[in-house]
Protein backbone atom coordinates (compact mmCIF):
# COMPACT_ATOMS: atom_id res chain seq x y z
CA UNK A 1 0.00 0.00 0.00
CA UNK A 2 2.72 2.39 -1.12
CA UNK A 3 4.58 2.11 2.17
CA UNK A 4 1.74 3.43 4.33
CA UNK A 5 0.82 1.64 7.56
CA UNK A 6 -2.86 0.82 7.74
CA UNK A 7 -5.25 -0.72 10.22
CA UNK A 8 -7.39 -3.15 8.23
CA UNK A 9 -11.07 -3.68 8.96
CA UNK A 10 -10.71 -7.47 9.04
CA UNK A 11 -14.36 -8.29 9.35
CA UNK A 12 -15.25 -6.38 6.19
CA UNK A 13 -12.29 -7.75 4.22
CA UNK A 14 -12.61 -11.35 5.41
CA UNK A 15 -15.59 -12.22 3.23
CA UNK A 16 -13.96 -10.70 0.13
CA UNK A 17 -10.59 -12.40 0.66
CA UNK A 18 -12.14 -15.81 1.36
CA UNK A 19 -14.42 -15.49 -1.66
CA UNK A 20 -11.48 -14.64 -3.92
CA UNK A 21 -8.90 -17.07 -2.52
CA UNK A 22 -11.24 -20.02 -1.74
CA UNK A 23 -13.51 -20.33 -4.80
CA UNK A 24 -14.48 -23.84 -3.74
CA UNK A 25 -15.39 -23.02 -0.16
CA UNK A 26 -16.18 -19.32 -0.33
CA UNK A 27 -19.93 -19.82 -0.70
CA UNK A 28 -19.98 -22.36 2.12
CA UNK A 29 -18.18 -20.00 4.46
CA UNK A 30 -20.46 -17.15 3.52
CA UNK A 31 -23.49 -19.32 4.25
CA UNK A 32 -22.11 -20.50 7.60
CA UNK A 33 -21.65 -24.16 6.53
CA UNK A 34 -19.09 -26.68 7.81
CA UNK A 35 -15.72 -27.16 6.08
CA UNK A 36 -13.72 -30.38 6.62
CA UNK A 37 -10.03 -30.05 7.47
CA UNK A 38 -7.63 -31.55 4.96
CA UNK A 39 -5.02 -33.45 7.04
CA UNK A 40 -2.50 -33.36 4.18
CA UNK A 41 -2.54 -29.56 4.05
CA UNK A 42 -3.92 -28.22 7.28
CA UNK A 43 -5.31 -24.73 7.68
CA UNK A 44 -3.61 -22.03 9.70
CA UNK A 45 -4.47 -18.51 10.74
CA UNK A 46 -2.38 -15.80 9.06
CA UNK A 47 -1.82 -12.29 10.51
CA UNK A 48 -1.15 -10.90 7.03
CA UNK A 49 -3.82 -8.99 5.02
CA UNK A 50 -2.80 -11.10 2.01
CA UNK A 51 -3.69 -14.69 2.91
CA UNK A 52 -2.05 -17.78 1.31
CA UNK A 53 -4.30 -20.08 -0.68
CA UNK A 54 -4.81 -22.54 2.22
CA UNK A 55 -5.29 -19.94 5.00
CA UNK A 56 -8.46 -18.74 6.65
CA UNK A 57 -9.00 -15.22 8.03
CA UNK A 58 -8.63 -14.67 11.78
CA UNK A 59 -12.39 -14.15 12.23
CA UNK A 60 -13.05 -17.82 11.30
CA UNK A 61 -13.73 -19.68 14.55
CA UNK A 62 -12.88 -23.31 15.41
CA UNK A 63 -15.97 -24.75 17.07
CA UNK A 64 -15.57 -28.54 17.29
CA UNK A 65 -11.82 -28.82 17.89
CA UNK A 66 -11.22 -30.57 21.25
CA UNK A 67 -9.40 -28.51 23.93
CA UNK A 68 -6.22 -30.64 23.74
CA UNK A 69 -5.63 -29.66 20.13
CA UNK A 70 -4.20 -26.34 19.04
CA UNK A 71 -4.42 -24.79 15.54
CA UNK A 72 -1.26 -25.04 13.49
CA UNK A 73 0.79 -21.82 13.15
CA UNK A 74 2.98 -23.13 10.33
CA UNK A 75 1.91 -23.13 6.66
CA UNK A 76 1.35 -26.62 5.28
CA UNK A 77 1.46 -28.41 8.69
CA UNK A 78 -1.76 -30.17 9.76
CA UNK A 79 -3.35 -29.71 13.18
CA UNK A 80 -2.02 -32.41 15.52
CA UNK A 81 -2.47 -33.62 19.08
CA UNK A 82 0.37 -32.41 21.40
CA UNK A 83 0.53 -36.01 22.77
CA UNK A 84 1.29 -37.44 19.31
CA UNK A 85 -2.22 -38.44 18.21
CA UNK A 86 -2.90 -38.49 14.44
CA UNK A 87 -4.20 -35.37 12.69
CA UNK A 88 -7.77 -34.42 13.48
CA UNK A 89 -10.13 -35.32 10.65
CA UNK A 90 -13.44 -33.57 10.09
CA UNK A 91 -12.84 -30.52 12.26
CA UNK A 92 -15.48 -27.91 11.53
CA UNK A 93 -14.68 -24.26 10.77
CA UNK A 94 -17.57 -21.81 10.90
CA UNK A 95 -17.46 -18.14 9.92
CA UNK A 96 -18.35 -15.88 12.82
CA UNK A 97 -21.18 -14.07 11.03
CA UNK A 98 -23.47 -14.82 8.14
CA UNK A 99 -22.72 -12.49 5.21
CA UNK A 100 -24.79 -12.23 2.00
CA UNK A 101 -23.09 -13.66 -1.04
CA UNK A 102 -21.68 -10.95 -3.30
CA UNK A 103 -19.89 -10.60 -6.61
CA UNK A 104 -17.23 -7.91 -6.94
CA UNK A 105 -15.64 -6.37 -9.99
CA UNK A 106 -12.36 -4.44 -10.02
CA UNK A 107 -14.06 -1.08 -9.35
CA UNK A 108 -16.17 -2.40 -6.47
CA UNK A 109 -13.13 -4.13 -4.96
CA UNK A 110 -11.13 -0.89 -4.98
CA UNK A 111 -13.99 1.03 -3.38
CA UNK A 112 -14.39 -1.64 -0.70
CA UNK A 113 -10.69 -1.65 0.13
CA UNK A 114 -10.60 2.16 0.27
CA UNK A 115 -13.52 2.24 2.74
CA UNK A 116 -12.06 -0.62 4.81
CA UNK A 117 -8.69 0.95 5.56
CA UNK A 118 -7.98 3.40 8.37
CA UNK A 119 -4.92 5.42 7.33
CA UNK A 120 -2.72 6.11 10.32
CA UNK A 121 -0.52 8.78 8.69
CA UNK A 122 -3.43 10.59 7.04
CA UNK A 123 -2.45 9.84 3.45
CA UNK A 124 -4.53 7.73 1.09
CA UNK A 125 -2.32 5.12 -0.64
CA UNK A 126 -5.03 4.59 -3.25
CA UNK A 127 -4.49 8.20 -4.44
CA UNK A 128 -1.17 8.67 -6.19
CA UNK A 129 -1.70 12.35 -7.11
CA UNK A 130 1.08 14.49 -5.63
CA UNK A 131 0.27 17.83 -3.94
CA UNK A 132 1.83 19.92 -6.70
CA UNK A 133 0.23 17.80 -9.46
CA UNK A 134 -3.14 18.31 -7.81
CA UNK A 135 -2.62 22.09 -7.69
CA UNK A 136 -1.51 22.11 -11.31
CA UNK A 137 -4.68 20.36 -12.46
CA UNK A 138 -7.38 21.93 -10.25
CA UNK A 139 -10.12 24.13 -11.69
CA UNK A 140 -9.80 27.91 -11.44
CA UNK A 141 -12.18 28.94 -8.65
CA UNK A 142 -10.01 31.22 -6.50
CA UNK A 143 -9.42 34.74 -7.84
CA UNK A 144 -7.86 36.07 -4.64
CA UNK A 145 -6.48 34.02 -1.71
CA UNK A 146 -4.66 34.79 1.50
CA UNK A 147 -0.89 34.94 1.80
CA UNK A 148 1.78 36.50 3.99
CA UNK A 149 4.94 38.03 2.52
CA UNK A 150 8.20 39.62 3.62
CA UNK A 151 9.66 41.88 0.95
CA UNK A 152 12.76 43.99 0.46
CA UNK A 153 13.46 46.64 -2.19
CA UNK A 154 16.81 48.41 -1.61
CA UNK A 155 17.21 52.18 -1.78
CA UNK A 156 18.22 55.29 0.15
CA UNK A 157 18.92 58.92 -0.50
CA UNK A 158 17.13 59.77 -3.72
CA UNK A 159 16.48 56.11 -4.45
CA UNK A 160 13.30 55.15 -2.69
CA UNK A 161 13.66 51.94 -0.60
CA UNK A 162 10.77 49.79 0.61
CA UNK A 163 10.64 46.81 2.95
CA UNK A 164 8.22 45.21 5.40
CA UNK A 165 5.61 42.58 6.08
CA UNK A 166 2.38 42.46 4.14
CA UNK A 167 -0.47 40.05 3.51
CA UNK A 168 -3.26 39.77 0.97
CA UNK A 169 -6.66 40.63 2.45
CA UNK A 170 -8.49 37.40 1.57
CA UNK A 171 -9.45 34.00 2.96
CA UNK A 172 -7.31 30.90 2.41
CA UNK A 173 -7.55 29.11 -0.91
CA UNK A 174 -9.22 26.02 0.62
CA UNK A 175 -12.00 27.97 2.35
CA UNK A 176 -15.33 28.70 0.70
CA UNK A 177 -16.38 31.69 2.80
CA UNK A 178 -15.64 33.59 5.97
CA UNK A 179 -14.28 36.69 7.65
CA UNK A 180 -10.64 37.70 7.35
CA UNK A 181 -8.37 40.31 8.89
CA UNK A 182 -4.79 41.38 8.39
CA UNK A 183 -2.14 43.78 9.60
CA UNK A 184 0.71 45.07 7.44
CA UNK A 185 3.74 47.22 8.22
CA UNK A 186 5.85 48.98 5.59
CA UNK A 187 9.31 50.46 6.25
CA UNK A 188 10.36 53.34 3.99
CA UNK A 189 13.90 54.55 3.23
CA UNK A 190 14.15 57.99 1.53
CA UNK A 191 13.57 59.67 -0.76
CA UNK A 192 15.17 63.05 -0.15
CA UNK A 193 13.06 64.83 -2.76
CA UNK A 194 9.84 64.21 -0.78
CA UNK A 195 9.69 63.96 3.00
CA UNK A 196 7.86 60.76 3.85
CA UNK A 197 7.22 58.98 7.17
CA UNK A 198 9.50 56.01 8.01
CA UNK A 199 6.60 53.61 8.64
CA UNK A 200 3.13 52.92 7.26
CA UNK A 201 0.44 50.54 8.56
CA UNK A 202 -2.62 48.71 7.23
CA UNK A 203 -5.49 47.31 9.32
CA UNK A 204 -8.12 45.43 7.28
CA UNK A 205 -11.31 43.49 8.09
CA UNK A 206 -13.49 41.86 5.45
CA UNK A 207 -15.65 38.99 4.21
CA UNK A 208 -15.22 36.75 1.17
CA UNK A 209 -17.27 33.99 -0.41
CA UNK A 210 -16.63 31.49 -3.19
CA UNK A 211 -19.50 29.40 -4.51
CA UNK A 212 -20.22 27.02 -7.34
CA UNK A 213 -23.55 27.77 -9.01
CA UNK A 214 -23.49 24.83 -11.45
CA UNK A 215 -21.10 22.50 -13.23
CA UNK A 216 -20.01 25.36 -15.48
CA UNK A 217 -20.38 28.51 -13.32
CA UNK A 218 -18.81 29.73 -10.08
CA UNK A 219 -17.89 33.03 -8.47
CA UNK A 220 -15.48 34.70 -6.01
CA UNK A 221 -16.64 37.90 -4.27
CA UNK A 222 -15.26 39.85 -1.34
CA UNK A 223 -15.49 43.21 0.41
CA UNK A 224 -13.44 44.84 3.15
CA UNK A 225 -12.80 48.03 5.07
CA UNK A 226 -9.31 49.13 6.00
CA UNK A 227 -7.39 51.92 7.66
CA UNK A 228 -4.16 52.81 5.86
CA UNK A 229 -2.07 55.40 7.69
CA UNK A 230 1.10 56.28 9.59
CA UNK A 231 -1.16 56.95 12.63
CA UNK A 232 0.71 60.13 13.51
CA UNK A 233 -2.50 62.15 13.34
CA UNK A 234 -6.03 61.62 12.09
CA UNK A 235 -6.38 58.57 9.84
CA UNK A 236 -9.75 59.67 8.45
CA UNK A 237 -8.48 60.04 4.89
CA UNK A 238 -6.84 56.62 5.11
CA UNK A 239 -10.11 54.66 5.25
CA UNK A 240 -10.52 52.57 2.10
CA UNK A 241 -12.99 49.94 0.88
CA UNK A 242 -11.28 47.37 -1.38
CA UNK A 243 -13.60 44.78 -2.97
CA UNK A 244 -13.84 42.38 -5.88
CA UNK A 245 -16.52 40.45 -7.77
CA UNK A 246 -15.44 37.82 -10.28
CA UNK A 247 -17.34 35.17 -12.21
CA UNK A 248 -15.77 32.03 -13.70
CA UNK A 249 -17.10 30.01 -16.63
CA UNK A 250 -15.76 26.44 -16.72
CA UNK A 251 -15.76 25.76 -20.44
CA UNK A 252 -14.14 22.34 -20.12
CA UNK A 253 -12.05 20.23 -17.76
CA UNK A 254 -8.95 22.14 -18.84
CA UNK A 255 -10.20 25.66 -19.67
CA UNK A 256 -11.81 28.35 -17.47
CA UNK A 257 -12.74 31.92 -18.42
CA UNK A 258 -12.63 34.73 -15.83
CA UNK A 259 -14.44 38.08 -15.90
CA UNK A 260 -15.09 40.65 -13.18
CA UNK A 261 -13.95 43.82 -11.42
CA UNK A 262 -11.38 44.56 -8.71
CA UNK A 263 -12.06 47.76 -6.76
CA UNK A 264 -8.73 48.98 -5.28
CA UNK A 265 -9.94 52.23 -3.68
CA UNK A 266 -6.60 53.96 -4.35
CA UNK A 267 -5.97 57.56 -5.40
CA UNK A 268 -4.09 56.57 -8.56
CA UNK A 269 -6.15 53.53 -9.63
CA UNK A 270 -9.69 53.21 -8.33
CA UNK A 271 -10.81 50.11 -10.18
CA UNK A 272 -9.36 47.47 -12.49
CA UNK A 273 -11.06 44.94 -14.75
CA UNK A 274 -10.38 41.28 -14.00
CA UNK A 275 -10.36 39.10 -17.10
CA UNK A 276 -8.52 36.27 -18.77
CA UNK A 277 -8.42 32.49 -18.83
CA UNK A 278 -6.86 29.54 -17.02
CA UNK A 279 -5.59 26.51 -18.93
CA UNK A 280 -4.16 23.18 -17.84
CA UNK A 281 -4.12 19.80 -19.53
CA UNK A 282 -3.53 16.18 -18.57
CA UNK A 283 -1.48 15.87 -21.77
CA UNK A 284 1.00 18.49 -20.43
CA UNK A 285 0.64 17.99 -16.66
CA UNK A 286 3.74 20.04 -15.79
CA UNK A 287 2.38 23.28 -17.26
CA UNK A 288 -0.38 25.60 -16.02
CA UNK A 289 -1.37 29.01 -17.44
CA UNK A 290 -3.42 31.39 -15.28
CA UNK A 291 -3.40 34.36 -17.65
CA UNK A 292 -5.82 36.48 -15.61
CA UNK A 293 -5.30 40.25 -15.40
CA UNK A 294 -4.19 41.93 -13.12
CA UNK A 295 -2.29 38.95 -11.60
CA UNK A 296 -1.25 36.58 -14.41
CA UNK A 297 0.84 33.55 -13.55
CA UNK A 298 2.58 30.68 -15.39
CA UNK A 299 3.54 27.52 -13.44
CA UNK A 300 5.93 24.72 -14.38
CA UNK A 301 6.12 21.71 -12.04
CA UNK A 302 9.66 20.56 -11.17
CA UNK A 303 8.69 17.48 -9.16
CA UNK A 304 5.92 16.22 -6.90
CA UNK A 305 6.50 18.90 -4.24
CA UNK A 306 7.87 22.01 -5.97
CA UNK A 307 7.33 24.23 -8.99
CA UNK A 308 8.73 27.35 -10.60
CA UNK A 309 6.52 30.23 -11.74
CA UNK A 310 6.46 33.65 -13.36
CA UNK A 311 3.97 36.30 -12.30
CA UNK A 312 3.28 40.04 -12.30
CA UNK A 313 1.66 42.31 -9.71
CA UNK A 314 0.76 45.92 -9.01
CA UNK A 315 2.57 47.23 -5.95
CA UNK A 316 1.99 50.16 -3.63
CA UNK A 317 -1.16 51.73 -2.21
CA UNK A 318 -2.63 54.89 -0.62
CA UNK A 319 -2.05 56.07 2.97
CA UNK A 320 -3.03 59.03 5.14
CA UNK A 321 0.19 60.62 6.50
CA UNK A 322 1.39 63.60 8.48
CA UNK A 323 3.96 65.83 6.76
CA UNK A 324 6.99 67.38 8.57
CA UNK A 325 5.08 70.68 8.89
CA UNK A 326 2.31 68.68 10.68
CA UNK A 327 -0.07 69.11 7.77
CA UNK A 328 -2.13 66.07 6.78
CA UNK A 329 -1.75 64.66 3.30
CA UNK A 330 -2.53 61.47 1.38
CA UNK A 331 0.46 59.59 -0.04
CA UNK A 332 0.22 57.16 -2.97
CA UNK A 333 2.97 54.90 -4.23
CA UNK A 334 2.76 52.73 -7.37
CA UNK A 335 5.08 50.27 -9.06
CA UNK A 336 4.88 47.29 -11.40
CA UNK A 337 6.65 44.05 -10.54
CA UNK A 338 7.59 41.11 -12.76
CA UNK A 339 8.62 38.15 -10.61
CA UNK A 340 10.08 34.68 -10.86
CA UNK A 341 9.54 32.34 -7.94
CA UNK A 342 10.16 28.80 -6.76
CA UNK A 343 7.44 27.33 -4.60
CA UNK A 344 7.37 24.24 -2.42
CA UNK A 345 4.46 22.36 -0.86
CA UNK A 346 5.18 22.14 2.88
CA UNK A 347 2.00 20.74 4.43
CA UNK A 348 -1.61 19.99 3.65
CA UNK A 349 -2.51 23.61 2.93
CA UNK A 350 0.72 25.66 3.07
CA UNK A 351 2.96 26.71 0.20
CA UNK A 352 6.25 28.57 0.71
CA UNK A 353 8.00 30.47 -2.07
CA UNK A 354 10.99 32.72 -2.74
CA UNK A 355 10.49 35.38 -5.38
CA UNK A 356 12.95 37.65 -7.15
CA UNK A 357 11.79 40.34 -9.52
CA UNK A 358 12.30 43.49 -11.54
CA UNK A 359 10.46 46.67 -10.45
CA UNK A 360 9.67 49.53 -12.82
CA UNK A 361 7.21 52.42 -13.27
CA UNK A 362 7.90 53.62 -9.71
CA UNK A 363 5.87 56.74 -8.94
CA UNK A 364 4.99 58.77 -5.82
CA UNK A 365 2.28 61.42 -5.54
CA UNK A 366 0.68 63.51 -2.77
CA UNK A 367 -2.99 64.49 -2.94
CA UNK A 368 -2.96 67.88 -1.20
CA UNK A 369 0.47 69.30 -1.99
CA UNK A 370 0.35 67.92 -5.56
CA UNK A 371 3.99 66.83 -5.28
CA UNK A 372 5.11 63.97 -7.53
CA UNK A 373 8.31 62.05 -8.16
CA UNK A 374 9.51 59.16 -10.31
CA UNK A 375 12.26 56.74 -9.33
CA UNK A 376 14.66 54.46 -11.14
CA UNK A 377 14.02 50.78 -11.67
CA UNK A 378 14.98 48.43 -8.87
CA UNK A 379 14.69 44.79 -7.82
CA UNK A 380 12.69 43.14 -5.09
CA UNK A 381 13.21 39.99 -3.02
CA UNK A 382 10.15 38.37 -1.43
CA UNK A 383 9.38 35.34 0.73
CA UNK A 384 5.73 34.32 0.46
CA UNK A 385 3.66 31.83 2.48
CA UNK A 386 0.33 30.92 0.88
CA UNK A 387 -2.43 29.14 2.76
Amino acid sequence: MVGNMAAINWRLLASVIVLLHFPGIGSSLLLGQSIPLDPSQGYYQSPSPTLPANALPSDVKIETLPPQYQPSQTPGVPVVDPQGAPPVIGTTFVYSEEVPEIELGAKEMTELLTESVDFIDGEDPFCDVSPIRELMSERYRCYKSGDFAWNFMPGDGNQFGWAGWESTAAIGRKRKSGLFSNFNMHLLSGPEVIALPPRLYDFVLGYQKRERLSQSLSYDVGASVGIYSDFEDSARDGVRYPAHAVGIYHASDSLDYVLGVDYLSRDDIKILPAFGFSWHSSEIPNLRLDLVFPRPRIDVALNDHSRVYWTARLGGGTWDIEMPNEANDVFTYRDYQVLMGIERFESKNALNAWEFGFVFGRHVQLRNSLAEANFDESFVLRHVSRF
